[in-house]
């Protein structure tokens, strides 16, 4: 018999409904880059938003922590995203950019790790327990006492996931984690990935990852949403994948694969 979800999980339900997400344009004009867009991720499960530069996937995930402006509800749980509830649903929610150098400030990767339970009030003995949980999830304990700009790319990933973790979310998002990675950095981040019990959501153009991860996809093209099902139903039908840009009529991928 299947484990009942953890407390964690079971508040990590994510739901969008008739959302639209909107940037400043060149001239001044608020744009939108998302519209009208419904998802629903369930607890515990991998959600990957795919799509061709410039579809708005990024946006997306902004919205979610209130970093970009939006018409409609986004909810986290039970909590409904608004100016009064923002500081709240920052604290549930993770965010792992895609360019460690954004997210890395501290000298050693322990107080990189720490830092966002310090921030939370927690006491020294709870920090460190959660440092040293977060490091054995992202196999890096070893590397505590080491600065984490001498890491390569894929190590540093780690430590801005653990550093995610550390402060215990419902939520994770990810934005292109596989980007620039060998085959062994990738797998070893995957890896990480497929052993945590979070809700995640995952802005992507690593479409196997999708597929390996056995994940759920949202298909979206210039800031709709095309699709959502299984990967392995969603990213083996070709003309949802033409209609989003990701193949072309011939029958061949793009090099987004």
């Amino acid at each position: 018999m299947q484990a009942p979800p953890s407390p964690r999980a079971v508040r990590g339900r994510v739901a969008l409904e008739n959302v639209s997400v909107f940037r400043t344009a060149d001239d001044g004009s608020s744009q939108p880059v998302i519209e009208a867009l419904t998802l629903e991720v369930a607890p515990g499960e991998c959600c990957m938003l795919v799509g061709p530069n410039g579809a708005g996937k990024t946006s997306l995930l902004l919205a979610l922590v209130g970093a970009l402006p939006f018409t409609g509800r986004i909810q986290i749980g039970e909590l409904t995203l608004g100016e009064r509830t923002l500081k709240e649903a920052r604290r549930r929610i993770g965010f792992v950019f895609a360019n460690p150098d954004e997210q890395l400030f501290c000298e050693t990767v322990q107080r990189e790790v720490a830092f966002g339970p310090e921030q939370h009030g927690l006491g020294r003995d709870e920090v460190n327990a959660r440092v040293g949980h977060a490091l054995d999830e992202v196999g890096l304990r070893a590397y505590a006492g080491r600065s984490p700009h001498h890491l390569s790319l894929g190590e540093q990933r780690r430590v801005a996931i653990a550093a995610a973790l550390a402060t215990e979310p419902d939520a994770v998002l990810f934005d292109e984690p596989t980007a620039s990675l060998d085959p062994l950095a990738r797998q070893a981040l995957l890896d990480t990935m497929a052993a945590s019990d979070r809700t995640m959501l995952v802005a992507t153009h690593d479409l196997a990852a999708a597929l390996e991860l056995d994940a759920t996809v949202a298909l979206i093209q210039q800031g709709k949403l095309v699709s959502s099902g299984r990967g392995r139903e969603v990213l083996t039908n070709q003309e949802l994948l033409v209609r989003a840009g990701l193949a072309t009529q011939g029958g061949e991928r793009g090099s987004l694969l």
